[in-house]
């Protein structure tokens, strides 16, 4: 067994091994050092130093360095400098291991009068909250260490890969990707108890949100609508629009201040199909316009002139009569019915509105028509609620929206078939009818000599060129049922921003039985999905760390250059409570380079933003429980190399071995031993202490 250890100890204490490991450390730092100038940061520190191939690398090292000075004991008085040069280098691993599993390295952002006692660490996870099989709500975390799963290569390919495109180029055996992507089925699945589970389908560490369109069987009509081409002032154009044909409004989007205005409802009868493709002739109408009335499947029309507000006139022999309360010349959303009144008239018209009155066999009922909103025809009740949506008592009528029992009535008025040069200048009508089938209309400034666009069948992803000035349309998606959901597509970032851009996790979630998949953004919100076992949240973050005490922003400020507008330094006050002594506590000064330190934590000053006024000041915070220990490991280091080069006459003789080498070579000298100098001049043959070694020096 002693000679096992003995020979063990040979082996990890041999200069070979040490050769061997230092080389190999050099080369993981270079390879380290290109992988982060192409992957980033956080890549580096995840598949790299985090690997168990470099944490095993720094264990052998720190076992053969320690051999080396168990090897040689019991130490002599020459081997001092060399001892304390390798208990330096053990101090200084003991110190970047204590740093690597329990260092502090994290931040908050602020604004003034805010205050936080927790931080967001670099590290991120992922929280799942919902019940257990017993109904009890559980928490469970777990960590987001996803880079190798994402496609990332380990350092043994990434050398091979970047050796073969140094030599073969395209032609190179190990393909290296720019921007890796998550491996096709790769699946990491995470438990959540009672049969439950959660597992990772995709991870973008840099990505793009989007909203898409999702078929579902319940849903509304939905569509993407994709903007392209070039401003005015030559900037390109590249926005995708959705649109979703809820009770919400989300059918209705106006980009760009109002200038634009997108519209998609579903018809609720092939009636309302033919009035949208079939409209009245813009020549033929009224100045104020004219309403259209479907009453058992007969249209009826009813001009609207001014001498006629208030009056009834009857529909043909259908039973019932008509009349036009009031008229809005000018009236841009949003609009509230009890705003009407001639007192609104403007200079041209701008979403002409009426209040329209039907009285039949039923009773009356009256509506709200808007003649460039025909989709929002609405009830209007001259009776108050008793309560308002504030829940204050209301004497405002009371409106809502139309239900499929109404009658369709729609609003035509010149304006509709076109737009205003101080308003909304470019509109898009989409319908969907009954079957399924997706009909447009384009509206735009009028023209001299120029007809309205006529309707047309949408066709998905064929562009409309010149919508509006130099900006083309394109429908790219659209479903007859359906909804918007968010999805994530890789963003094309430089390595140094990737830790800093947008991030997002794809899962599905798997519940008795039930399968769902979403997209979760970090620090993006909690989603929440309903399963058998009632909603289960779940959020992508950073972990937090409890400072157990307050810090608070009181303020915070931007120095300039002098004479220019660049930052120069920024400056937050920042006030600690709780830290537990009157000398921590109280208002303190963070500045660069002026950190503050309390309860172990040093404060820094590292961000710092203002947007129209609104103030945000980011604070990073360390805490690094190694740091002394990796400077007396660098003192040893730099100490024991002092002593072996400058310290070796001393320590390399004992008084006494020096003594007994003199009378050595005095005894040769009397006994005539000499030896020719090269100027002729004779000397003791044993002069020079470094040049001829007494057998008591060669044993010291």
């Amino acid at each position: 067994m002693v000679k096992l250890l003995d020979k063990l100890l040979e082996l990890f204490s041999s200069l070979k091994l040490a050769i061997f490991l230092i080389l190999s450390l050099a080369f993981y730092l270079g390879a380290a050092t290109c992988y982060e100038s192409r992957y980033g940061t956080r890549a580096v520190q995840d598949v790299i130093y985090g690997s168990r191939p470099f944490i095993l690398l720094m264990a052998l090292l720190s076992i053969n360095v320690m051999g080396a000075v168990l090897v040689r004991y019991p130490w002599k008085r020459k081997q001092t400098g060399f001892i304390i040069t390798h208990c330096g280098i053990e101090i200084l691993l003991l110190g970047c291991l204590l740093s690597f599993r329990y260092s502090v390295d994290g931040r908050f952002s602020l604004q003034p009068g805010q205050k936080t006692e927790v931080i967001n660490l670099n590290d991120e996870e992922v929280g799942i909250t919902m019940a257990d099989a017993g109904g009890k709500e559980r928490r469970h975390v777990y960590p987001v260490n996803l880079w190798s799963d994402a496609g990332y290569p380990g350092l043994a390919h990434f050398v091979a890969g970047s050796l073969g495109q140094i030599m073969l180029g395209e032609h190179s055996p190990v393909p290296l990707a720019n921007e890796p992507r998550w491996y096709k089925d790769h699946v990491v699945e995470w438990p959540l108890g009672g049969g439950a589970k959660i597992q990772v389908l995709d991870w973008l560490p840099a990505a793009v949100g989007e909203t898409v369109v999702q078929a579902t069987p319940d849903g509304v009509p939905a569509a993407i609508v994709h903007l392209g081409g070039h401003l005015p002032n030559g900037m390109p154009m590249d926005q995708s629009i959705p649109l979703l044909a809820d009770s919400q409004g989300d059918g209705m989007v106006r980009p760009f201040g109002g200038t634009l205005e997108l519209d998609l409802w579903k018809a609720r009868s092939p009636e309302e199909i033919q009035e949208f493709l079939h409209p009245p002739a813009q020549a033929d109408l009224p100045e104020l316009g004219q309403v259209a009335v479907y009453l058992g499947g007969k249209r009826y029309t009813v001009d609207v002139k001014q001498e006629n507000f208030g009056k009834d006139q009857p529909l043909g022999d259908s039973g019932y009569t008509a009349s036009v309360i009031d008229y809005v010349i000018h009236a841009p959303p949003p609009q509230l019915p009890e705003n009407h009144g001639q007192q609104a008239i403007a200079s041209e018209p701008i979403d002409p509105q009426i209040s329209f009155q039907l009285t039949g066999p039923q009773g009356k009922k009256k509506y709200l028509l808007a003649a460039w909103h025909p989709q929002f025809m609405a009830h209007l009740d001259d009776a108050a609620p008793a309560v308002g949506p504030d829940g204050q008592p209301s004497d405002a009528p009371h409106h809502s929206g139309a239900s499929s029992d109404d009658p369709l009535i729609w609003y035509w008025n010149p304006q509709t078939y076109t737009t205003t040069k101080d308003g909304t200048r470019g509109r898009l009508w989409m319908i969907q009818s009954p079957e399924g089938e997706l009909y447009a209309r384009m509206f735009q400034l009028a023209q001299a000599n120029q007809k309205p666009p006529a309707p047309f069948a949408v066709v998905v992803g064929k562009e409309l060129s010149n919508f509006w000035l130099n900006i083309s349309l394109t429908v790219t998606q659209s479903v007859p049922a359906g909804t918007l959901v968010n999805q994530y597509r890789p963003a094309h970032v430089e390595p140094k921003q990737m830790d800093d851009h947008a991030r997002a996790i794809k899962v599905a979630l798997d519940v008795d039985g039930s399968h769902q998949e979403t997209w979760v953004e970090r620090e993006g919100g909690p989603i929440e999905l309903n399963t058998p076992r009632g909603p289960v949240q779940i959020d992508y973050g950073f972990r937090e760390y409890e400072l157990g005490f307050s810090v608070g922003l009181d303020h915070a400020e931007q120095t300039n250059d002098p004479g220019s507008t660049q930052a120069a330094s920024y400056t937050s006050g920042v006030t600690f409570a709780g830290t537990g002594t009157d000398k921590n506590d109280g208002p303190k000064v963070i500045t660069m380079n002026e950190p503050v330190s309390t309860n172990g934590l040093t404060f820094y000053q590292s961000g710092f933003s203002d947007d129209e006024g609104s103030v945000i000041s980011t604070i990073s915070v360390r805490h690094d429980p190694g740091w002394v220990l990796k400077y007396l490991g660098c003192a040893g280091i730099v100490g024991g190399i002092f002593t072996m080069f400058y310290m070796k006459a001393y320590f390399q003789k004992t008084p006494a071995q020096a003594t007994a080498a003199l009378q050595a070579q005095a005894g040769k000298a009397k006994q005539g031993k000499i030896s020719p100098s090269k100027s002729g001049n004779a000397r003791p043959a044993g002069a020079g202490a470094n040049r001829a070694k007494t057998p008591a020096a060669k044993s010291a």
